[in-house]
């Protein structure tokens, strides 16, 4: 008896049109209202063969339960595979020190201490974490692929003149070892480093702004509050002019949610001169730092204004968008392939985090922070394989909630921010997005309201 796969969904177009979603292959199909009913009553004797061997081709319908749960564990074996093998990733902290007193500072939400007294690395320091990344690869039996292996700086600000001393040192090991280069930084001393990033692999620099100068300045300010938007600006322009590439993200809440066109407005001239470097993109802010979560607005409701607002204001499509359940749609519009999850993120599978105290992490909502702690690599690299397998078990195979759950797929479990190694709780509770109301907002938005039929049976 056939089967017809549960991940998937349909959205109604009109009153004989459905839009029908694979959460597995990422097909998407337009098919009529005899089609709907009768894949709905599973009475697929209504179909005429044709249509059939379609929805077979791309993963709908099976010839028997047996088949589609065999194709699903041929998947997930080939899923597990791929993220046991790929190659690791670091964040290195120069410093958690920070020329900023942001009014959602994470540290402060974190309890990530500043030290601003004493400098956290010596080069001795610097030789051990590079000795420990290279045993971490090493571990992996993977030597071929090491033109993959990312390393992003980050913080506290890693662009800080309170990391003068030592900035160099680990840019000279990051050139001599040809790793590609990310920068998450605050921007405001970038243009003091942008000769030295010239002379690295680098893939690109992420630089938070808030919105305009008006609204960036309320609330991204210097330790001596000041504003740091025209500052910023400034340094952007420079990063742009030699050659690197900038996203920008702009952290989205209540407070700024409607500033987005003017925002968009402001960094027009920027990137109609710099097309193919400058990257904006609307983060939907979860969490509120040590300011709370008064201002954090529905992921739902962020999705509505601001398609609503790109309607109206067309230059919002400057940005582009980060909500859960992206990456499929970005394949559906862009005819790509799609790629389905295991797991949520790189810290659920080959990522380390290395701070200037010797300390090693998975996630970096959790760095500074003793309890999220799983090694350290100052006399030799010791990891808790214990913690360390807890992270990379944290999967939809693993998870209870998500191995019945047809988004698993486009989810990956959901964030693990926070999460202690606890067994109980903390790491293996899966974090769920309203998927449902997401994609039918977005199909709603590109197949009804621009009637964009062209986007079809990918």
């Amino acid at each position: 008896m056939m089967h017809f796969a549960k991940e998937h969904d349909i959205f109604e177009l009109s009153k004989e049109q459905y839009l029908l979603i694979n959460y597995v292959s990422g097909a998407a199909d337009i098919i009529d209202n005899s089609c709907k009913i009768a894949l709905e009553k599973g009475d697929y004797k209504l179909l005429d063969k044709n249509i059939i061997d379609e929805l077979i081709s791309r993963k709908y319908l099976f010839s028997s339960i047996q088949e589609y749960e065999q194709y699903l564990f041929e998947l997930d074996k080939k899923l597990l595979s791929v993220e046991k093998t790929q190659m690791p990733n670091f964040l290195l902290i120069p410093s958690y020190n920070c020329n900023f007193e942001c009014s959602y500072c994470y540290q402060k939400s974190y309890q990530i201490e500043k030290f601003y007294g004493n400098k956290d690395y010596s080069k001795n320091i610097v030789d051990a974490m590079f000795a420990a990344m290279d045993k971490i690869i090493e571990n992996t039996g993977n030597q071929e692929n090491k033109d993959f292996i990312k390393v992003t700086l980050m913080g506290g600000e890693p662009l800080f003149s309170h990391n003068d001393d030592i900035l160099p040192f680990i840019f000279e090991k990051l050139k001599d070892k040809k790793y590609k280069v990310s920068v998450i930084t605050n921007g405001y001393e970038l243009d003091n480093y942008i000769p030295f990033l010239r002379k690295l692999n680098i893939d690109f620099i992420q630089i938070t702004m808030d919105g305009t100068k008006e609204i960036h300045d309320t609330k991204r300010f210097n330790n001596k509050h000041v504003g740091t938007f025209d500052v910023i600006m400034k340094n952007v322009k420079k990063a742009l002019e030699a050659g690197l590439n900038v996203e920008i993200r702009n952290n989205v809440d209540a407070d700024n949610i409607l500033n987005l066109p003017a925002f968009a407005y402001a960094l027009s001239d920027l990137k109609n001169d710099f097309p193919n470097l400058l990257h904006p993109y609307i983060y939907i802010l979860q969490d509120g730092g040590c300011s709370g979560n008064k201002t954090i607005i529905n992921e739902v409701e962020s999705l509505e204004t601001v398609l609503a607002l790109e309607k109206i204001y067309p230059n919002l499509n400057i940005f582009r968008k980060t909500f859960h359940g992206i990456d499929l749609i970005n394949s559906i519009v862009n005819n790509t392939p799609f790629k389905p999850k295991m797991s949520n993120c790189a810290a659920c599978r080959n990522q380390y985090i290395l701070d200037g105290h010797g300390n090693i992490y998975k996630c970096w909502f959790g760095v500074g922070n003793d309890k999220f702690k799983i090694g350290n690599y100052i006399s030799d690299l010791k990891i808790c394989d214990v913690a360390d397998t807890a992270w990379k078990k944290r999967n939809i195979i693993n998870l209870k909630k998500c191995i019945q759950c047809k988004y698993r797929y486009i989810c990956g479990g959901g964030c693990a921010n926070r999460a202690t190694i606890d067994p109980d709780t903390g790491i293996r509770r899966e974090k769920c997005a309203d998927y449902k109301k997401i994609m039918g907002i977005y199909f709603n938005h590109l197949f009804v309201e621009n009637r964009n039929e062209e986007i079809i049976c990918k």
